[in-house]
């Protein structure tokens, strides 16, 4: 399988929510003998997709068009919105959805 720049877009996306979430407390999750997957799944989990909304920017030339991808999310408690802008529509709604996890982790 050949990977695309979506692909790749994707695999940066993971790894900033990884190193922002995840890489900081491991050496005290291995000090102490725990990983909290009981703790952090549950959190990511309740995260839902409420509004997902796209617009296509500067359509002078579609080729130089800009992609805005609007997502609202929420954890059953609160909601909050992220945004993602890139010529790339699967790429301006991962930046969204990464935002938006990563904002429910922190």
């Amino acid at each position: 399988m050949r990977f695309t720049e979506e692909h790749e877009q994707f695999r940066k996306s993971v790894r900033a929510v990884i190193e922002s979430e995840i890489n900081p407390y491991v050496d005290e999750w291995e000090a102490a003998g725990i990983f909290p997957a009981h703790e952090l799944f549950p959190k990511l989990a309740k995260v839902s997709l409420v509004d997902y909304k796209v617009r296509i920017l500067g359509g002078d030339d579609g080729t130089a068009a800009k992609t805005r991808v609007v997502i609202r999310s929420s954890d059953g408690k609160g909601s909050w919105g992220t945004v993602g802008v890139s010529e790339n529509l699967v790429e301006a709604s991962l930046q969204a959805i990464v935002d938006g996890y990563a904002h429910a982790l922190s």
